[in-house]
């Protein structure tokens, strides 16, 4: 199942994590979802593991995640909110004050988990993720808005196979014998 056991999956600051580590990371957080099987997530916090966990973990619970730009506003993030209505949105200390106010008196309010709960959480059976369908939503990620309101732009496995696919063609990163993901955008 993992190829690369010995190899960093994820390097921030001084903190290396290898592949068996971030997929035991990842399945805490899954574990965490998976008793509300949501079907959107919005992750909404600076680059960090804490990222990285939530997102993996929205797809290996078969959730649309929907990635938001940590330099957002209230107005910003409470319209991206309004308009996908995801069940759970993960959060930081610093974009804490942001999410409050996005929140305040929504409708339909999601469940807040802070980044911070999730860090260090990790499962020793490792779990694989779910066969997917090309045509399945994977993410919806939001326009920035320039010509009006943002617009939630729904990207299915197959867009994300071909972005994967392109950077490894056009961009050569990576040894030939290794494997890499890459997300676009992060």
């Amino acid at each position: 199942m993992i190829r690369q056991i010995n190899k960093p999956a994820l390097i921030y600051k001084e903190e290396t994590i290898l592949y068996p580590e971030l997929l035991g990371r990842v399945g805490a957080v899954s574990q965490r979802l998976g008793k509300r099987n949501p079907e959107k997530v919005v992750i909404f916090m600076e680059n960090r593991p804490e990222w990285v966990f939530a997102f993996y973990a929205a797809w290996m619970n078969g959730s649309i995640a929907v990635p938001v730009d940590y330099l957002s506003t209230s107005d910003e993030v409470r319209y991206i909110l309004e308009d996908c209505e995801p069940e759970i949105l993960f959060y930081s200390n610093e974009t804490r004050d942001t999410v409050q106010k996005a929140v305040k008196g929504l409708k339909n309010s999601p469940e807040l988990i802070l980044a911070d709960e999730i860090g260090k959480e990790t499962v020793t059976e490792i779990q694989a993720f779910p066969e997917q369908e090309k045509d399945k939503v994977a993410m919806l990620i939001y326009t920035s808005g320039t010509t009006g309101s943002p617009k939630g732009v729904m990207l299915t496995f197959d867009n994300v196979l071909a972005n994967i696919e392109s950077v490894s063609v056009g961009v050569p990163i990576y040894q030939e014998e290794e494997s890499i993901l890459v997300l676009l955008p992060l």
